[in-house]
């Protein structure tokens, strides 16, 4: 099995414990565990920030039970909260105005009041989904048939449920993640590209137009997954996976050009989101999740500029 589908299923599924066992990520190069206290030895994954910057979601798996519960780490005052626990609650998204957490809820999309005030609701069919930033939209990615590999992205109207497809028939080994950019024009997503999903064609990040209707790689590498749009929209940070390693790292790419560095410090990580001022990146490792300043790390000029090719060599991370 590739190591990003078990990654995915380390987080949802029984694999949890094995993948534990075999990433260790590095010591956090900053920043206490927002997970601590809850996990119980449990597999963390997420995380997610809310709109205004002042909380973060994440879920929570108990392999040994099938049990999902999702948290929210309010990082003002500290505390913690339970709003849900649920079987294989995964791919957080919260809405632009910080009422509702959406989530896979097996197979379909289902939303949670973020306080825990109310039961949950199922949104649609699907598998992931995103709001848009002005909360019109959700985009859902589906699958297509009853083939596991082949799915559709779908743009549903917010206040009617009406869907339409936008994309068709993608052939993939596995989508667990999509990220509106901040303006809201654009989708990243991964994509395991070729006719059939097969364990050794590689996973690239994409972007997709709907209002042009293309869709354009970001990585062609091996294994690049799970991307995270900056506040200015002009980069983004996803997961990249060496041939033959099972520790992901960090990276952070320019969206209009090839210009990309890595994150030092940080490998074994499941799941990144940049924070909505543009400061800090939240990361999960398997155990744990952790806030890292960017500023500190690469300088105050890169949270306008990100890499530049002047200086876009990859850092030595920490093994």
């Amino acid at each position: 099995m590739r190591i990003r589908t078990a990654v995915r299923f380390a987080v949802t599924g029984s694999f949890a414990l094995l993948l534990a066992a075999c990433i260790i990520g590095a010591r956090p190069p900053s920043g206490a565990n927002l997970a601590s206290g809850v996990t119980d030895g449990k597999a963390v994954g997420g995380p997610i920030w809310s709109p205004d910057g002042k909380e973060l979601a994440f879920t929570v798996f108990d392999p040994n039970f099938g049990v999902g519960e999702i948290f929210i780490r309010n990082l003002v005052t500290n505390e913690a909260r339970r709003i849900l626990e649920a079987e294989d609650a995964s791919a957080l998204a919260w809405s632009p105005d910080g009422k509702q957490i959406a989530y896979n809820c097996v197979r379909e999309i289902c939303a949670v009041d973020a306080q825990g005030a109310s039961p949950p609701v199922v949104l649609a069919s699907g598998q992931v989904a995103a709001w848009s930033p002005d909360g019109k939209q959700l985009a859902i990615f589906d699958i297509a048939t009853e083939d596991p590999w082949s799915y559709d992205l779908k743009l549903q109207d917010v206040e009617t449920g009406i869907e339409h497809t936008v994309l068709t028939g993608l052939v993939s080994e596995i989508i667990d993640d999509l990220a509106w950019s901040p303006d809201g024009t654009r989708l990243a997503f991964s994509l395991t590209r070729g006719e059939e999903a097969r364990i050794d064609n590689p996973t690239n990040v994409y972007i997709y137009d709907p209002q042009a209707s293309t869709l354009m790689p970001v990585t062609s590498g091996d294994n690049d997954f799970h991307p995270t749009w900056s506040a200015n929209g002009k980069q983004i940070a996803y997961l990249h996976l060496e041939p033959g390693s099972a520790k992901p790292s960090v990276m952070i790419s320019q969206v209009a050009n090839d210009c990309k560095t890595e994150v030092p410090g940080i490998k074994g990580v499941w799941s990144i989101a940049w924070s909505p001022d543009g400061r800090q990146l939240a990361y999960s490792q398997p155990s744990g999740i952790y806030l890292l300043d960017l500023a500190a790390v690469f300088g105050e000029n890169f949270l306008t500029t990100g890499p530049t090719c002047a200086s876009a060599t990859q850092a030595t991370a920490t093994p």
